[in-house]
């Protein structure tokens, strides 16, 4: 189970892995909110890592990025600062996702 601080830490991270893409792509909030179908306010704060997604705006939001979310969450894995948090069997959170 996440502790608190782990799941702060962890959205940051996910939160940074966004908008690095976000960049890489040139592309302006206002444009992926609305491909995402979510508001630009909305992602200011999941780029913040203020915000705590469900997995749902996750995909769409891999999708707006040009991403499949599984890489979204590896990229997120990479940002993590401690490591990432791993389930109780020691798997990292992307890997459990993609099961």
């Amino acid at each position: 189970m996440l502790t608190e601080a782990q799941l702060d830490a962890y959205m940051k991270a996910f939160g940074r892995a966004v908008r690095e893409q976000r960049d890489l792509l040139h592309v302006p909030q206002r444009v992926i909110a609305e491909r995402a179908g979510i508001s630009v306010p909305y992602l200011s704060d999941i780029e913040r890592g203020t915000k705590n997604p469900n997995l749902n705006v996750i995909r769409r939001l891999a999708s707006a990025l040009e991403l499949e979310h599984v890489e979204l969450w590896r990229r997120a894995d990479q940002h993590n600062e401690p490591p990432a948090p791993t389930t109780e069997y020691g798997e990292s959170l992307a890997d459990w996702l993609v099961q």
